[in-house]
């Protein structure tokens, strides 16, 4: 039995292509939980917009955060079980800097350990 996750940081460097091709995945990380399978227990993607999309315990997090200059740039993805500074559970940053953040996804609940991750592909 492998414990669960009551944090995560996701980070990564990557240069957006801008040819509004299908969602683009970044890391997947699965599990199966009491014989049901959760293929979206963590998950960072870009939608056809060049948006990032995150998914924490099958719950979305859709953003207005938008790289457009086919550039090198640093990404991280931050959640946490329970809120931390100044209220957010989860930010992303670009660059170092704070893009966005909010609260109430899967809070309370963690993200089960003992899964499978997947880099630039879908579970």
């Amino acid at each position: 039995m492998e414990p669960d996750l009551q944090a995560v940081t996701v980070a990564f460097w990557m240069k957006m292509a801008l040819d509004k091709k299908d969602h683009k995945y970044i890391f997947s990380y699965a599990v199966e939980e009491d014989g049901v399978f959760l293929d979206n227990a963590l998950t960072v993607k870009v939608d056809s917009y060049n948006e990032f999309m995150f998914m924490v315990n099958e719950q979305k997090i859709t953003t207005t955060s938008s790289v457009r200059d086919e550039e090198w740039h640093h990404y991280a993805f931050r959640w946490s079980l329970e809120a931390f500074s100044v209220g957010k559970q989860w930010t992303f940053f670009v660059d170092g800097k704070q893009s966005t953040g909010g609260s109430e996804v899967s809070r309370g609940r963690p993200i089960p350990g003992g899964g499978t991750i997947v880099l630039g592909q879908d579970q």
